[in-house]
């Protein structure tokens, strides 16, 4: 986290934070609700998404980050 508000410390953005407590139906409309909003970008914990979460992070018109684990198909970018 330090890192992340370190990027943006100084710019125009800011850091929105969302908790599902890995409840999949609310990591679903976290990602909804982050999308409408048009971020700059948007960094994603895990990459065991369900398909009703991958359709919008595909589609995203900014960047989506997937942190903590690594696989053979990331949406966009991937860090593990």
């Amino acid at each position: 986290m330090d890192g992340i508000y370190s990027a943006v410390e100084g710019t125009r953005h800011s850091v929105q934070l969302g908790y599902s407590r890995y409840a999949p139906l609310s990591e679903e409309n976290l990602i909804r609700l982050f999308l409408r909003q048009r971020p700059a970008g948007l960094i994603v914990t895990g990459i065991d998404q369900t398909d009703a979460a991958k359709a919008p992070l595909q589609e995203a018109d900014c960047p989506v980050v997937q942190i903590m684990e690594t696989g053979p198909a990331p949406h966009d970018r991937m860090i593990g």
